[in-house]
């Protein structure tokens, strides 16, 4: 379910005719230039317009989609499947860091991104949450485990990432 592609023309037409309509037929021409980062394209272009995320709608199709959303991580991310496609590898880092908070963490999440709080959607959907982080961490790999005690970031073999913050998203302008 995090692989499914979004049909980024589709949603993006569909916001232009309800926000723009001239700008319709330049929606092959910006998804172009804004290859790869189409997800945040979305973000700005609901500050832009002043309304909400047009993923709103792919995200809550993809919960609805599931049978059961058993935890946090899982929650997590599909949720940034559609926002935020390149941080799915840190979510287990950014839930180390909120563990107990995660709540916080998705309104920061989803006041980054301009979307709804995945926490919200799951209510609405009457879809609840059967695990913790912990549950998780203990359930994963040796491998796979996020070790949160480690002060000032956590090296992964890709790439460090600083504990610190939130993975920003990278600057695009419509």
């Amino acid at each position: 379910i995090y692989e499914r592609p979004i049909d980024y023309k589709k949603v993006l037409t569909g916001f232009y005719d309800k926000h723009d309509t001239d700008k319709v037929s330049d929606v092959d021409s910006i998804l172009r230039k804004c290859k790869g980062r189409e997800a945040t394209l979305f973000s700005v272009f609901a500050l832009k317009y002043s309304t909400s995320n047009a993923l709103n709608a792919v995200f809550e199709d993809r919960l609805k989609d599931m049978i059961e959303c058993k935890d946090h991580i899982t929650l997590l991310k599909l949720y940034l499947s559609v926002f935020h496609p390149s941080c799915m590898p840190d979510a287990k880092l950014m839930l180390s860091k909120y563990q107990g908070k995660e709540e916080e963490l998705f309104a920061k999440l989803a006041t980054k991104f301009r979307a709804c709080n995945p926490l919200q959607i799951c209510t609405k959907l009457g879809k609840t949450l059967l695990g913790s982080i912990d549950e998780v961490a203990e359930s994963s790999s040796e491998d796979d485990k996020i070790i949160p005690t480690i002060i000032g970031g956590y090296v992964s073999p890709k790439r460090r990432v600083n504990v610190n913050t939130i993975p920003q998203s990278p600057k695009v302008t419509p």
